[in-house]
């Protein structure tokens, strides 16, 4: 019979007796390649410990290569194996129980397969392993043994998936693979699905979170919302057809703010009135001190957040912003700011910047002609930057619009003139709002009585003022209008497919021969070859999702891109369906339960002068609320220093006078937890729950020491109030651990991009801003590299997960570390007075 009319497989099962010791060698291959083991005992090993090593391939086309001690790989299911395979030889059921290392991967060739076994610590090779290619002549059915090395590998596989998904919180993609793999079922001896699923449930939460409370799509989320997608049966908004316009959103009244006015004199700015009445705004005095501002934050402030919060990603959302406007500030602009720019404005109907948002600069313009050639220069930068680039005039509301746009929304800017005013969006509706508000088709924030009272509280004065942000009572009725939170729950649930389409193009990278892909595959090339289901693709507002680019970026046509996602202003829903109904009707009940009296706008002033930077909080007054009236009794109005019992890892220290009567009354720590508590629904979710729980710790502390009415006496202050300088502390040897952790549980992201999508680490940033929205960075200053002879991805401070190190002292060169190590004292109090709750936090530097 000719050979070409001989059954697909050409398999070939052979075992080379290496020497007297044992080495076994084996390989089963077809026409397009095949799979391979290696068994050693210990002899062969020279004495190293088989965790310690790491196989290597030599060649371009050998690839998913795993090891393992013989005791760990058949404990991952070797009695079903062997159940399985009854028909497997007696020289393979030895090979199991004596050898003690396995070695078993793939090769998409008919080649020579050769591997280097390397000591994971050092990158020493200790072997070098050759098996001679299979002979193309060889015909043969697939044999026991043969079919034995493919299933042992995809156990091992399995493994090394459960393993990295354990180590690889907010990274969804190996849990993806594995709950993908087994709906294929591939070869039918897969675990079944409790054995799959159950481990990345434990990984994730259990439980859904409720997405009307959540304030952010960030990664953590994504695996239980993944894992919910993949292993239920959902259903599409494309049965929404009930008219949002029938939901009603929180029927919370406001404040009677005229008369908290009174007779007393307010004053707003002018460049207020051009700022939508629901937007929130964020006011600096001139360009100088937005640019002292803004050079704070690049040097500790995002650092500050990331300590407090653990964090190790940055979404980058000042450069995405500046990048999309073109509004970057130039050198010759800080010189000359003061002469040219006056008054500016920072607004949004959506606060959650790293999501995607709508953003507007409003700029009181002094002399329009220097400005207009700096933004000319900067429009034709970012026509360089970004070839596709459309420029266009457009007429919105009657006023010509300059649009500078790119289909990617990386350049996205809308700006026109309105009088001595220059605007600039991310969003034509946001501008259009504007447009309106100025020619007063709209209410302005100027209009607003809870505005004017708050500039009783803290009225304007640029000696005392650099930045002015406002949460008015209008947007926080917004952000729980159901447009908003349907809106957000939405992207949340579109942000949780483009990554699911993400993940499915790394394991088409990973069963292609580690991303050695020709070109981004299509969404329906992955539905053909398994690595994704067409049920998975859901956009609650219809979007189609396709596949663009060289890079292969995941689209939505209604949401965009993870990096730039459609604000919701731009794309608001207007029907739902009878579930989201149902569900935002619940959340009106239990928002109403909450808070029955009163929405609580926000106003933080900051100012920054030699030597000292300040800000001041106030949230006004809960009237009505007799958790918030009890604690202002608790304070008096006289404040003073205590002397505060320092510990480990304080963050939040409090700062008053204490009455005695009615300390002694025991619901008053438990009192106080609550409204802490409850205080933070008024910012959905804004305040970090990690920072209230240390808040309360620090309560709770003050409250368990016993403190007698002799302590309550006037004392001298006290140095130990420097929260900074304890930050800092904790940042030093305690917080490495934490620092490592957050540090280590970015290897399995950046491990995807190189070894299943092919991605070179001078491309790491980039990419990993295009797959998951954010870009990974170690928190100690250390960066990443790829060393495949010791394991893949390590970090230059704190190693792998393997043999993982860190410093013991923190890197004084970090800008971090030099702003804090420049602290000379810190001043914090909170108060609770007649206008509202008062923070006050002076750093002197």
């Amino acid at each position: 019979m000719n050979r070409l009319l001989l059954p697909v497989f050409v398999c070939l099962a052979l075992v080379y007796p290496m020497n007297a010791a044992g080495m076994e060698m084996s390989q089963y291959q077809d026409v397009t390649g095949g799979w391979f083991r290696v068994s050693l005992t210990m002899k062969e090993l020279k004495g190293a410990t088989p965790d310690t090593l790491i196989a290597v391939p030599a060649n371009t086309d050998v690839y998913e290569v795993f090891g393992s001690s013989s005791s760990v790989a058949h404990r991952i299911d070797a009695t079903a194996l062997v159940a399985r395979q009854g028909n497997i030889d007696d020289k393979n059921k030895r090979l199991q129980k004596a050898h003690s290392y396995l070695i078993t991967g793939r090769v998409q060739t008919r080649r020579d397969i050769h591997i280097y076994l390397n000591n994971r610590i050092s990158g020493v090779t200790l072997l070098d392993l050759t098996i001679p290619a299979a002979k193309s002549e060889t015909v043969s059915t697939i044999t026991a043994l043969g079919d034995s090395i493919k299933q042992e590998w995809e156990r091992m596989r399995m493994a090394e998936l459960l393993i990295k998904a354990a180590a690889s919180p907010g990274e969804s993609v190996y849990s993806y693979v594995l709950l993908q793999l087994h709906s294929r079922a591939e070869t039918g001896v897969l675990p079944s699905v409790s054995d799959t699923v159950a481990p990345i449930q434990n990984m994730s939460s259990a439980k859904r979170p409720n997405l009307f409370s959540l304030t952010t799509g960030a990664l953590t989320v994504q695996e239980t919302l993944q894992l919910e997608r993949m292993t239920t049966t959902r259903t599409c908004a494309a049965t929404a057809t009930i008219p949002i316009s029938q939901l009603e959103g929180p029927t919370i009244i406001s404040h009677p703010f005229a008369e908290m006015i009174g007779a007393k004199q307010s004053r707003t700015l002018p460049i207020d009135a051009l700022v939508p009445i629901e937007f929130y705004a964020c006011h600096f005095t001139d360009m100088r001190r937005l640019v002292a501002f803004a050079d704070l934050f690049d040097l500790w402030g995002a650092n500050l957040v990331q300590i407090l919060t653990n964090s190790a990603t940055q979404s980058r959302v000042k450069e995405k912003i500046i990048d999309q406007l073109c509004l970057q500030v130039s050198g010759l602009v800080r010189l000359l700011g003061g002469r040219v720019i006056g008054d500016i404005a920072i607004c949004g109907s959506d606060p959650f910047l790293s999501d995607g948002t709508d953003v507007t600069v409003i700029i009181d313009l002094k002399e329009s002609m220097f400005f207009d050639l700096n933004a000319n220069r900067l429009f034709r930068a970012a026509k360089r930057r970004v070839a596709d680039v459309r420029r266009e005039t457009i007429t919105i509301a009657g006023i010509p619009v300059r649009a500078e746009t790119s289909p990617d929304r990386r350049v996205f800017s809308f700006s026109c003139d309105l009088d001595r005013y220059k605007v600039y969006s991310n969003s034509p509706r946001a501008i259009k709002q504007v447009i309106d508000t100025f020619a007063g088709r709209h209410a302005s924030l100027a209009t607003a009585d809870d505005l004017r009272y708050m500039r009783i509280v803290f009225p304007y004065d640029p000696a005392r003022e650099g930045v002015f942000y406002y949460l008015s009572d209008m947007h926080l009725r917004n952000l729980v209008s159901p447009v908003f939170k349907i809106g957000r729950r939405r992207r949340i649930e579109c942000i949780n497919t483009l990554r699911m389409i993400q993940n499915a193009i790394a394991m088409r990278g990973m069963e292609s021969g580690g991303g050695t892909i020709a070109s981004p595959p299509s969404i329906a090339n992955l539905i053909a070859s398994g690595q994704l289901e067409a049920s998975q693709l859901i956009c609650p507002d219809g979007g189609a999702y396709y596949i663009e680019g060289s890079d292969g970026e995941a689209v939505c046509a209604v949401h965009g891109r993870l990096r730039f996602i459609t604000p919701i202003l731009d794309a608001p829903p207007t029907s739902i369906t009878a579930a989201e109904k149902a569900d935002y009707e619940e959340f009106v009940k239990e928002y109403n339960t909450h808070w029955s009296k009163f929405f609580e706008p926000i106003g933080i002033r900051g100012v920054i002068s030699a030597g000292t930077v300040e800000f001041e909080t106030c949230i006004l007054p809960l009237n009505g609320n007799s958790l918030y009236d009890g604690f202002k009794r608790l304070y008096e109005s006289e404040t003073r220093t205590m002397d505060f019992p320092r510990r480990s890892e304080p963050i939040a220290p409090i700062v008053g006078k204490r009455s005695v009567k009615a300390m002694s009354k025991p619901p008053i720590r438990y009192g106080f937890l609550q409204f802490v508590k409850q205080t933070s629904r008024i910012l959905d979710g804004l305040i970090d729950p990690r920072l209230i729980e240390v808040l309360v710790n620090s309560v709770d502390h003050l409250f368990e020491s016993g403190v007698k009415e002799a302590d309550m006496q006037p004392t001298a202050p006290r140095p130990n109030l420097n929260v900074f300088r304890e930050i800092a502390e904790h940042s030093g040897p305690k917080h490495q651990k934490t620092m490592r952790e957050r540090c280590l549980a970015n290897l399995g992201s950046l491990h995807s991009l190189r070894y299943f999508r092919g991605v070179e680490p001078t491309d790491w940033d980039r990419m990993s801003l295009l797959v998951n929205g954010v870009a990974p960075f170690c928190p100690a200053g250390g960066h990443y590299e790829d060393d495949p002879t010791r394991g893949g991805i390590r970090c230059s401070i704190h190693g792998d997960g393997f043999s993982p190190t860190k410093p013991f002292y923190p890197d004084a060169t970090l800008p971090l570390n030099m702003f804090l190590d420049a602290l000379k004292s810190v001043e914090a109090t909170l108060s609770f007075t007649p206008e509202g709750i008062m923070t006050k936090v002076r750093l002197h530097h």
